[in-house]
């Protein structure tokens, strides 16, 4: 979730429209008899021009039946303008979401229809990844489609492992101890840049997982657990740990995510804990270093089971004010959106992965890891998870961002942060 990026690209707070103005546009289109499907999308820096060519090629195919006029908005203005755009007099048919807590915001306040005729009219339930209808479900009704599945795990530098005598570890057990090798062999076991904020809850949730396994976080996640409970104090502890031990690159709290590049680059450090999109950061400083890249699921404690984080990472949800007429239309454009040849095109341009099962992988130009990590997700079909800033609403998401921060800054302890957080979500 925040710059979630997973694709969270620090990014002006831009709209962008494409075609002419969305009311003008729309009064004459409707008038000729043409549906308007007013389509907000995101930006991110990676995959836009493909997202604005789908439009495009999606009105030149439905020209004079339908016509998409588009807008698109950046990850820091969407997490708090979404609502205010949704409730505007041009408020679009079909938008993109985030899935989990922030979902959940816009499915309570009534702006999401539900789509299970449409899945059904569409063939979708066969065509998309499994994961992601499952986390588009909420009281038993699917309320989006995913149209890209993104991962996270450790991305690690195997020729610093070789070096320093590290194997990939496959318990937590294991993995302390290839961070203290590294750590006596002059090397920084982790990069973990949290400017931003949002990037230390990977490493927060997957510690959770891995001691506790995926059933613990989810129970959180679901309201039957509560932040001050010992697990989730433990991960706050165990982050404190580590930077105590000194297993974090330089002070993390003043590197930015696009800074990681710089220390992994010259092989002052050896792992991070990051989405799927992290090879391609590298390659933008350094393809030879991306390509050397590999990655392992973070490693469980004794007797759980390691588990892929799996998410929907875009999604696209129709507008329950729309009328019938225009979500239909819209529901014709997700499918287009979602068919094959968009989810290929989109793909090509960077935006992994496709969240349609259909698509060739190989036609996508992927390196090895990447395509052993596509694999990867392809085969696991249940039990995973959703980091913080998806799983959980945007007030409970930012305090626990805010508070990890400090956790991880030695202004804040682990009790502490527990306890900011369960005061938010007592509120919600």
């Amino acid at each position: 979730m925040t710059a979630k990026k997973r694709l969270r690209i620090a990014a002006l707070a831009v709209t962008l429209t494409v075609g002419a103005s969305l009311t003008a546009c729309g009064d004459g289109a409707e008038s000729s008899g043409v549906t308007e499907i007013r389509y907000s999308a995101r930006l991110t820096g990676v995959g836009d021009d493909a997202d604005a060519a789908i439009v495009e090629a999606f009105n030149k195919k439905f020209e004079g039946r339908y016509r998409v006029t588009r807008t698109a908005i950046d990850d820091e203005t969407y997490k708090t303008k979404q609502i205010t755009q949704l409730t505007g007099g041009d408020a679009p048919d079909v938008f993109y979401a985030w899935a989990g807590g922030r979902a959940k915001d816009v499915i309570d306040a009534g702006f999401a229809a539900p789509l299970d005729g449409y899945y059904e009219q569409y063939g979708w339930t066969k065509r998309l990844n499994a994961l992601g209808q499952t986390q588009a479900t909420f009281d038993g009704k699917k309320y989006f489609a995913p149209t890209m599945m993104s991962s996270s795990a450790i991305w690690y530098q195997p020729g610093i492992f070789a070096q320093k005598g590290v194997t990939v570890p496959k318990t937590m057990p294991e993995l302390e101890a290839a961070a203290a090798r590294l750590k006596a062999g002059g090397v920084a076991p982790f990069i973990l840049s949290n400017k931003e904020k949002w990037e230390a809850q990977f490493y927060w949730t997957q510690l959770v997982v891995a001691e506790n396994g995926p059933a613990v976080y989810n129970d959180l996640v679901a309201g039957k657990g509560r932040w001050t409970d010992a697990p989730f104090v433990a991960a706050w502890q165990k982050l404190a740990d580590w930077n105590a031990a000194g297993y974090y690159y330089g002070s993390p709290n003043s590197i930015g995510y696009a800074d990681s590049t710089i220390p992994w680059v010259k092989g002052e450090g050896a792992m991070n804990v990051q989405g799927n999109w992290y090879p391609s950061t590298i390659a933008g400083s350094d393809k030879a270093a991306a390509d050397k890249m590999d990655y392992f699921v973070f490693p469980a404690a004794a007797g759980k089971q390691s588990t892929l984080e799996i998410y929907a990472e875009n999604t696209l949800m129709i507008n329950a004010k729309s009328d019938q007429r225009r979500r239909d239309a819209a529901a014709a454009f997700v499918d287009y959106y979602v068919a094959a040849e968009a989810q290929t095109t989109l793909g090509k341009a960077g935006r992994l992965f496709p969240a349609n099962v259909e698509v060739d992988l190989t036609t996508l130009d992927l390196s090895k890891v990447m395509l052993k990590l596509a694999d990867a997700m392809k085969s696991q079909t249940s039990d995973s998870f959703l980091h913080v800033d998806l799983a959980f609403t945007a007030e409970v998401a930012n305090e626990f961002l805010d508070a990890t921060q400090g956790v991880v800054n030695k202004t804040v302890t682990p009790t502490e942060a527990a306890k900011r957080v369960q005061a938010v979500a007592d509120r919600q």
